[in-house]
Formats: structure tokens, C-alpha cells, sequence
């Protein structure tokens, strides 16, 4: 999902460049926008992760005196 978005972004940069539109400040904005979004979904994944080893270890647990 989050790589629909980043190409998106890559085409939308590649028109505005093509029609000589793509200013220094809108290109670094995109770019900020596109690597925070992609920090956000990686630390998501990795959260995720986590937790789904969290509670395979749960049932684990339970059954320890």
C-alpha cells in the first residue's frame, strides 16, 4: 500500500518536472512527506510484529507455575 502511494508521488514529480513546474522547495516537501510516511509504516510493521509474537509467547506462559 504504502508503495502505491510512494510511486504516485514519483509520478507526480516526474509530470511537474517534465512541464518545468517542479520548484526545489515543493520537491524537498514531497520527499519529507514520503520518507516520514514510510518510517511511520515501517515502525507499524515492526509494532506489529511484535506484538503477534507477544501473544504467540502468551499461551506459552499461562501454562508455567
Amino acid at each position: 500500500m504504502c508503495m502505491d502511494h510512494f510511486r504516485n508521488f514519483i509520478i507526480g514529480a516526474l509530470f511537474l518536472l517534465m512541464q518545468g513546474a517542479l520548484h526545489p522547495g515543493i520537491a524537498a516537501a514531497g520527499l519529507v512527506i514520503v520518507n516520514a510516511s514510510m518510517t511511520i509504516s515501517v515502525f507499524a510493521a515492526v509494532l506489529h510484529e511484535m506484538l503477534r509474537h507477544a501473544l504467540d509467547l502468551n499461551p506459552d506462559n499461562e501454562l508455567t507455575v
